[in-house]
């Protein structure tokens, strides 16, 4: 039951719907009616406060890590619009119970919440992860719809002490073994169990990461981003079905994978 609520969205939702039965009693509403508007009220909530707080968590987790540094301004901006868009949730479940809140003031809040989330996915897109039983590939999209983010004014990607930032997933530096070019994105293979696959099509996040291995790897940009070759055709020009990958950039030493895989392995003895 954890995976869709947390035990402090419970505990919070459960003094709200008290204060919410206490508050509609005193107005003289009746039994039925205060049991319906109590449950109602304690679904929803509990389920859009335990998004809220999942949320925050992630951000301020980002927010949080050693020697930060973003490519875009939106890991603090989320966090004030979704804390806008919950007051306005709130005002309009008292307005539903009778309170005296003036229609003004939700829809003021309502309307600055969506500003807000607006303005914050100009800042980029969520990574899109899909898990497997051998692989986790983490996949950085081009600007999308309005779920998806548009990248205008950066993309949710940057970089800690120890690893890279992509949406609210860090992968550790020693994890990443291996990158290449495919025909629009960046590939990095990656170590892990699952193992780890990072397919960067965004364009704001291709030349930041770039950068970014390049001064960690202490290399040229081209040794890096060097366009992707086409194999001759003898009948015609070539095509992109005949494109070919470059061979892969190491990123950590050999030496540095086989420590990290007998390190793990001691572990597990």
């Amino acid at each position: 039951m954890k995976k869709y609520f947390s035990p402090p969205a419970l505990i919070v939702t459960l003094g709200l719907t008290g204060a919410m039965a206490i508050y509609m009693q005193q107005r003289g509403a009746k039994i039925p009616a205060i049991l319906v508007g109590c449950l109602i009220f304690f679904v929803l909530n509990l389920l859009v406060f335990t998004f809220y707080l999942r949320a925050l968590a992630a951000m301020f987790r980002i927010l949080n890590l050693p020697d930060r540094k973003l490519n875009t301004y939106a890991f603090h901006l989320y966090p004030v619009a979704l804390t806008v868009l919950y007051a306005a949730f709130l005002l309009g479940m008292a307005r539903m119970a009778n309170a005296p809140v003036p229609p003004l003031a939700l829809a003021i809040t309502l309307i600055g919440g969506i500003v807000l989330t607006l303005f914050a996915q100009l800042g980029g897109a969520f990574a899109d992860v899909r898990k497997g039983v051998k692989k986790e590939a983490i996949r950085m999209e081009n600007a999308g719809g309005v779920l998806g983010g548009f990248e205008i004014l950066g993309s949710l990607t940057g970089s800690y002490k120890d690893g890279i930032i992509l949406g609210y997933h860090t992968i550790a530096y020693d994890r990443l073994e291996t990158m290449h070019r495919a025909q629009d994105s960046i590939i990095i293979e990656g170590s892990g169990d699952p193992k780890t696959e990072l397919i960067i099509i965004s364009k704001k996040a291709q030349p930041f990461l770039v950068a970014l291995l390049q001064d960690r790897l202490k290399t040229s940009r081209s040794a890096l981003i060097d366009p992707v070759s086409n194999k001759k055709s003898k009948t015609g020009p070539s095509r992109a079905k005949n494109t070919e990958r470059k061979k892969p950039v190491k990123l950590v030493s050999t030496k540095a994978i086989r420590e990290s895989k007998m390190a793990k392995g001691h572990k597990g003895v």
